[in-house]
């Protein structure tokens, strides 16, 4: 981890210094882009290839969403924009990128947080198998190129929230039919926030090994989630957005009962798991959906440094989703 500190990537340089507080933290999540035409693949994939072969050098293996933005869903079921995605991934294995890390195509797509049309779960699971074949064929080795599917909770946006939006029963829908194990989908994460000052148990054991058990070949899970010192909520049931912060103590409280005790629980089942926790402050005033989630204070930060100290001694690694000077 000290070698990090020499890095040119700026995100490599950000991983380091959790270590230097102290807090063996062991990759960062990535959010990019899928291209919509094969200029864009070419573009995207030499950007990308410059900063994985630096990653691939110091041994990190990043988590990379891949998010659809600029792409109909229901139209890259039918065959749209194919030949970019193979261009992209073809053109990341001629500039010798050997590792890709875990690729995460249509993150959340139980959720479908993006703009460009809604599909159901039959086209969801047919997308990610299209994009899982096509990466199978320029790294068809699961240890050069991890394949993880991410589902959101979506519940605890409010109290008044329909449990019923994050039972065993919303989620299976989303994995019927996913190619897994061997050359398909290899993990599972699972994303799940407080977004209100009262959520509890926003993270159910048995509903992420309940998903996972539908999977054919998948053992691994990854728990993503985080806590806020200050947030902007826009779905609060309050009739508009609204404003809350919340103690050291409660974030806490989310970390080790919301977060790693989950964790320990998915573990003793017999999964291996592990965590990523959202560390990038967004927070801007009046602005919806913005919150600190950051540890900034020297009271959080030894609150998160115990956390993962925890989760080490439980063999549950943690990763991180933060930017640099943001």
């Amino acid at each position: 981890m000290q070698q990090l500190a020499q890095s040119s990537d700026a995100q490599l340089r950000l991983l380091a210094s959790y270590a230097k507080d102290g807090a063996d933290v062991h990759s960062m999540m990535l959010n990019l882009a899928l291209p919509n035409n094969a200029a864009k693949a070419k573009l995207y994939a030499t950007n990308t290839a410059a900063l994985l072969v630096d990653w691939n050098t110091y041994d990190v293996a990043p988590v990379i969403m891949l998010s659809p933005f600029g792409i109909d869903l229901a139209k890259f079921g039918h065959g749209q924009y194919v030949d970019a995605i193979h261009t992209y991934f073809a053109t990341l294995q001629t500039l010798k990128v050997a590792k890709l890390g875990t690729i995460v195509p249509f993150p959340s797509g139980n959720r479908l947080p993006y703009l460009i049309g809604s599909t159901g779960p039959e086209q969801f699971v047919a997308n990610v198998n299209k994009v899982t074949d096509i990466i199978r064929q320029y790294y068809p080795r699961a240890e050069d190129a991890e394949i993880s599917v991410q589902l959101s909770n979506p519940s605890y946006l409010s109290p008044a929230v329909d449990s019923a939006s994050s039972s065993l029963g919303a989620f299976l829908p989303f994995v019927e039919g996913l190619r897994s194990g061997g050359g398909g989908v290899t993990s599972l994460i699972y994303s799940a926030f407080p977004w209100y000052p009262g959520a509890t148990s926003f993270i159910d054991p048995d509903v992420v090994t309940g998903i996972t058990k539908a999977m054919d070949g998948v053992t691994a899970i990854v728990l993503s989630s985080g806590t806020w010192a200050k947030l902007v909520n826009p779905v609060t049931g309050t009739g508009g957005p609204a404003q809350f912060t919340v103690s050291e103590e409660q974030r806490k409280v989310w970390l080790i009962e919301g977060v790693l005790e989950p964790a320990e629980a998915v573990a003793a089942a017999g999964y291996t798991v592990s965590i990523n926790i959202l560390t990038q402050n967004n927070f801007k005033k009046g602005v919806t959906s913005s919150a600190t989630w950051g540890y900034n204070t020297p009271v959080q930060s030894r609150i998160f440094r115990n956390f993962i100290r925890r989760a080490a001694k439980h063999n549950i690694p943690v990763t991180i989703y933060d930017a640099p000077n943001d």
